[in-house]
């Protein structure tokens, strides 16, 4: 007389595990850049917005806002030359990928942010309401 068990064996268990833990793994990893992509195309569409912003008020009054509202150094963020604002990954100062850096003057303007997915790379927008990818 034959006896039959049911179950799995240890074996077919520990297999499937392994192969929900790959397949979870991946997912987080494709998940973690989706993120990141669309935390950068936030920032690019607050460039957007600020170089908008400022080409409406210059339209109305022939001078650029600026932060006049703002003293400098209030915020890490804005207010700050764009020339000092630097992509160095792993940096505990303000100089973050993702920082945000607003220049302006009078008659001119620049809206710099760098990008978290690539640190290299960032986004520019200047008087006129120029805007690209640098």
């Amino acid at each position: 007389m034959k006896r039959f068990q049911k179950g799995f064996t240890l074996i077919e268990l520990l297999a499937v595990i392994a192969i929900i833990g790959i397949l979870a793994a991946l997912i987080l990893v494709s998940l973690s850049n989706a993120r990141k992509q669309a935390r950068d195309t936030q920032r690019k569409s607050t460039a957007r917005a600020i170089a908008q912003a400022e080409e409406s008020y210059y339209n109305n009054n022939n001078i650029y806002v600026g932060l006049s509202g703002l003293t400098a150094g209030t915020s890490p963020y804005l207010n700050m030359p764009v020339n000092n604002c630097k992509a160095s990954p792993g940096s505990s100062d303000i100089n973050l990928p993702w920082s945000k850096c607003i220049d302006v003057t009078a008659t001119t303007y620049r809206v710099k942010v760098y990008l978290e997915s690539d640190p290299n790379k960032g986004f520019e927008c200047t008087e006129g309401g120029n805007c690209k990818d640098i």
